[in-house]
């Protein structure tokens, strides 16, 4: 490319060069209208606490995907809908939604982890709906925590690659560095569960993961020194050998990211350790970023259990004074949106049933988030 700044009317198709291994990904250009200012208000961290605006401030978040479109919000953008369920999750007292941005997509056969993949190029104006949802949940007082790299293709783990995740990076997220509707970037999803997925490889192997995620986070702080940046870790606080090296690699994460997040689906009673040995390894912000448990499907007991589950892990991080917690997810979903590959279970995650009535464990959020918190 000649070109080194784009200004933000400007709708731009990049084709990254790649190899016969990779097919190069479609970027488009960001057409958003974000402006800066001079008093705009963004999250610090200070001796361990978030501060907004001077004051303490505790993330009471929900992962959130919209009911009828969990996985192409985006690209079937529809705004009367969102608005309606940001709305909702306001009266709640959520304050923040964690979100994936998919505004990439890899095309060809990505050699030698993966069979072929379909190429799946974004619509031209998924830029503008991500805009338009910004927007939206500003009206409602909500912050958003983007997961800025969707990608899951271990190529790009690939030292060789890391050029085109950082090009990526380097087309859009600047943009957006001035923006305050955002509250801090998540790098990547689980990276630590690729790790697991190459247990039984060498640990050059293993570290692609590790120093990938770590350069991609050095990458957006480059890009943005606005925003704090974290790195969303999955359940990986158990006691099996795989896991051990997953806790082993913890600190080259820590290093790398303003606060940490981490997931964890067990009961409550399992925290209290899990916290521990993360307590011993970082005195940064700690934010429970995926909590919660499915009211449908085999071995999930029902709504009652579901709100047990809330009642005892919200309970949990009020007590010890956690920086803040993200249930997973805010809604369930119709039948017509599961995807054939996923259990039904997975659509029933939500504290929200399909008809947006009010599980019991809806109640616990409201609860906590307003009064509690």
């Amino acid at each position: 490319m000649t070109e080194d700044k784009f200004t933000r009317r400007d709708f731009l198709k990049v084709t990254i060069a790649g190899s016969s291994a990779l097919v190069a990904p479609t970027i488009i250009n960001y057409l958003g209208q974000s402006t800066t200012s001079s008093d705009k208000e963004f999250l610090e961290i200070r001796d361990g606490q978030f501060y907004m605006g001077g004051e303490k401030y505790t993330i009471k978040g929900a992962n959130y995907i919209t009911r009828d479109h969990p996985w192409r919000m985006f690209d079937e953008y529809d705004p009367e809908q969102i608005d309606k369920e940001l709305g909702m999750a306001a009266d709640m007292g959520i304050n923040t939604v964690r979100l994936p941005i998919r505004l990439i997509r890899a095309i060809g056969h990505v050699e030698p982890y993966s069979e072929p993949i379909e190429h799946n190029e974004p619509e031209e104006d998924y830029f503008d709906n991500f805009e338009d949802f910004l927007g939206l949940a500003d009206k409602h007082n909500i912050k958003v925590m983007p997961i800025a790299i969707g990608m899951e293709y271990h190529e790009y783990y690939n030292p060789k690659r890391h050029n085109l995740s950082e090009e990526y990076l380097e087309k859009w997220l600047p943009e957006f560095k001035d923006d305050e509707r955002i509250l801090a970037w998540d790098v990547k999803n689980e990276p630590d569960i690729k790790e697991k997925e190459l247990e039984e490889a060498d640990t050059a192997d293993r570290q692609k993961v590790v120093e990938y995620t770590n350069k991609m986070a050095e990458k957006i702080k480059s890009l943005d020194p606005n925003h704090p940046v974290t790195i969303g870790l999955s359940d990986t606080h158990g006691e099996s050998p795989a896991i051990e090296k997953l806790i082993n690699d913890l600190p080259k994460y820590i290093n790398h990211e303003d606060f940490y997040s981490f997931h964890c689906y067990k009961p409550a009673k399992y925290l209290d350790s899990i916290l521990k040995k993360i307590k011993r390894q970082t005195a940064k912000p700690v934010v429970l970023q995926e909590f919660g448990w499915p009211s449908q499907g085999k071995d999930t007991n029902g709504e009652v259990y579901q709100r047990k589950r809330y009642q005892r892990t919200l309970e949990f991080v009020q007590r010890k004074g956690i920086n803040g917690a993200m249930f997973w997810e805010f809604n369930d979903h119709p039948k017509e949106a599961i995807e054939d590959s996923e259990p039904e279970w997975l659509y029933h995650m939500g504290v929200l049933r399909a008809d947006y009535s009010k599980k019991p464990a809806a109640h616990v959020v409201e609860q906590y988030y307003n009064w509690i918190f």
